[in-house]
């Protein structure tokens, strides 16, 4: 199982990277990753530190832990019927 994970991030980045190449949108800081240091939060806004290293992608994030790796997917979905009300709070 240790092998299979290890084995899936260096997929998920090789396909990544040699996605960006293919499309010749290259940039930098494209393929850097963050070191955590208390910036991180989890879902009850206190620091995450069994993260250590961070990947932020345009859509998707990659979590490099000390016993894995976890990763997020984000799609943003916009809904016409949702309406933003502007005006004072009383």
């Amino acid at each position: 199982m240790k092998y299979f994970k290890l084995s899936f991030l260096i997929t998920i980045l090789c396909v990544k990277i040699n996605y960006n190449f293919l499309a010749q949108n290259i940039n930098s800081t494209q393929y850097k990753f963050i070191e955590n240091k208390g910036q991180i939060i989890d879902q009850n806004y206190q620091p995450n530190t069994s993260v250590m290293y961070l990947h932020p992608g345009k859509d998707y994030s990659l979590h490099l832990k000390s016993n894995g790796f976890s990763y997020e997917l984000k799609k943003v979905i916009k809904d016409p019927s949702y309406k933003i009300l502007i005006g004072t709070i009383q």
